[in-house]
């Protein structure tokens, strides 16, 4: 059992989002919160994130959001 899936956009061979699709689409953990990190801060990033299934979007270099946004979603996924 997983309480939270996190993922970078910019991957080799399977980009964040496709990973995210892929999860959503079906899988066992389809319903865990996922969270995306990347250094782009960039509207249409967000956007897709969002249309893919990610629940939140973070900035790698914001680490006491991130840390945030961990707890919220790991709070989430448990209710």
């Amino acid at each position: 059992k997983y309480d939270l899936v996190v993922t970078d956009i910019q991957m080799p061979r399977m980009n964040g989002f496709e990973l995210v699709q892929r999860i959503r689409g079906g899988s066992e953990i389809k319903d865990v919160p996922i969270m995306a990190l990347t250094s782009m801060n960039l509207a249409n990033y967000r956007n897709k994130g969002t249309e893919v299934g990610v629940d939140r979007y973070e900035l790698k270099f914001d680490k006491e959001k991130q840390k945030q946004a961990l707890s919220e979603l790991i709070e989430k996924g448990r209710h």
